[in-house]
């Protein structure tokens, strides 16, 4: 089930989303929905890395399921 939220951000952080939008074809929903995931498997990597989560499998990683 999805859910619906908004969000704000300053000029610069939207200009760069629109930015991405453009080159990439797609609607600023998409752009925002992949740096979000992005963003979660960054940290995932920096808590490998911290020894907070044992690396594993991958299709036990919360960015996968």
């Amino acid at each position: 089930m999805t859910k619906t939220m908004s969000v704000r951000m300053d000029s610069d952080n939207y200009r760069f989303l629109r930015e991405i939008t453009k080159e990439e074809g797609t609607d600023l929903s998409k752009a925002v929905r992949d740096m979000v995931g992005g963003g979660e498997f960054c940290l995932q990597l920096k808590d490998i890395g911290a020894g907070r989560l044992l690396l594993g499998e991958p299709q036990n990683w919360p960015v996968f399921r």
